[in-house]
């Protein structure tokens, strides 16, 4: 069935602009559930996520090398006794006293005594004497404690949408479970006679039912769910059925004549 509309005095054509904004204006935030933070991929945070400690939690090395004290290297070359291998997630057993040097891997926790870390590539990588070439002013090579983050700072604000990096911070202040937006529901609906679906067989004249996947598409771009609810014939009866199941979503778009 087609019929055309007389046009009605004082209407106009609107800009996508002015469509948009009053859309939008409609739209409120839906409601909140908690999911695993791995399922958390591409939702919207309803809540601040705080840092549990500090990170790094003590001060670290941030290179492969040699626990120093920086006045025993300042005339460098110098040559300092290595008293113990410190690799990363360890804790030292001995202290870095005058003359000597703790062998220790990148994010080692510093051990006492030491102020700063001669970085192997100025050193001669000896295992019971380091010869280390090169002075280095004290604090070099040195990650200060919270310097990513203090305990109970906000990392990740209400509102942020989650992305990979999102997903690396709530999993580096072990938060297994956060809240988040519910993901919307959309329908879509394609409406006329001359639409045939992907799978049908073509026939001249007809239009293949490309919009409605491409949209979908989009939806699941967005994080929502789409709900595709079909072609819907050019009838009265068959719109105001499909536009009744379509409102059960939270969200409707409707592709085709208006």
């Amino acid at each position: 069935m087609t019929t055309f509309q007389t046009p009605r005095a004082g209407e106009r054509m609107i800009p996508v602009e002015e469509a948009q904004e009053r859309v939008l204006a409609e739209v409120e935030p839906l409601g909140t559930e908690q999911v695993a933070f791995t399922d958390a991929l591409g939702r919207v945070l309803r809540e601040d996520v705080h840092a549990r400690g500090d990170v790094p939690q003590g001060d670290n090395t941030a290179m492969d090398g040699y626990a120093v004290r920086a006045e025993d290297i300042a005339n460098a070359p110098v040559s300092l006794r290595v008293v113990e291998n410190l690799p990363a997630g360890t804790v030292a057993t001995k202290r870095v006293e005058a003359g000597t040097a703790i062998r220790i891997m990148t994010g080692a926790l510093m051990p006492e005594g030491a102020d700063t870390v001669a970085h192997v590539e100025i050193t001669d990588a000896g295992s019971a004497v380091v010869r280390v070439n090169e002075p280095l002013r004290k604090g070099t090579n040195i990650r200060r404690r919270g310097e990513d983050m203090h305990a109970g700072d906000v990392v990740l604000a209400n509102g942020t949408a989650i992305h990979s990096a999102e997903v690396g911070v709530i999993a580096g202040v072990q938060k297994p479970i956060v809240r988040v937006g519910r993901r919307p529901t959309v329908a879509i609906l394609s409406t006329g006679d001359e639409i045939i679906d992907v799978g049908d067989e073509m026939v001249h004249g007809k239009v293949v039912n490309s919009n409605s996947y491409s949209l979908a598409a989009l939806v699941r771009e967005t994080g929502a769910i789409p709900r595709m609810i079909g072609i819907v014939p050019d009838t009265p009866e068959a719109t105001v059925a499909a536009i009744e199941s379509a409102l059960e979503s939270d969200f409707v778009i409707s592709s085709g004549g208006v």
